[in-house]
């Protein structure tokens, strides 16, 4: 909120009108009529740059990907089928990256088909499967992880492309194209 004395912003912590000395902050908080009655009035905000409404854009954009994250990867097949790997945080994709190389040690020394390897889901279910199901379980991780950021990428490019307002990501290409 910038107000104003006589028209002219009030850019200093206080400011003297009458015999008084006011603060800035005491004026922001006053009833609106008290505050006109000693001639200070509310600006009206400027109207945000292009740069404004891209960084808002950029920021939206960031915030749906990390919504999408923290959602989880749906598993689409095999015996976690229907669950979710928890994205949330780096340390949850360090485990990911931790267990396939796990799992591909596994499989180098011949036991790709043993139930050996403990997943657990977003859903707090523990599944053991074969290093072979978690390998291709975590390649379709990683295929949707590069989804997401592709999607959100596509969009914080358009909006640095865009020339006006009407150029930028709105709520409808947030709420669409993302991998499921």
């Amino acid at each position: 909120m910038t107000l104003a004395l006589n028209g002219e912003p009030i850019l200093t912590p206080e400011v003297t009108i009458g015999d008084y000395v006011y603060s800035r902050d005491s004026l922001a908080i006053m009833a609106p009529a008290e505050r006109e009655a000693l001639g200070v009035t509310v600006l009206p905000d400027p109207e945000p740059t292009l740069e404004d409404l891209r960084a808002a854009a950029n920021a939206a954009v960031t915030a749906r990907r990390e919504a999408v994250f923290e959602a989880g990867f749906p598993v689409p097949s095999g015996p976690l089928a229907g669950q979710h790997l928890q994205l949330r945080n780096a340390d949850d994709k360090a485990n990911w990256m931790i267990a396939e190389k796990n799992a591909r040690a596994a499989v180098g020394v011949g036991l790709g088909e043993t139930p050996l390897v403990k997943l657990r889901t977003l859903e707090n279910n523990t599944v053991t499967v074969t290093p072979n199901q978690a390998l291709t379980v975590l390649a379709a991780l990683e295929a949707w992880s590069v989804a997401v950021l592709g999607r959100a990428w596509a969009l914080k490019d358009q909006n640095d492309a865009a020339t006006d307002a009407a150029g930028l990501t709105d709520e409808a290409d947030l709420e669409s194209g993302w991998p499921g």
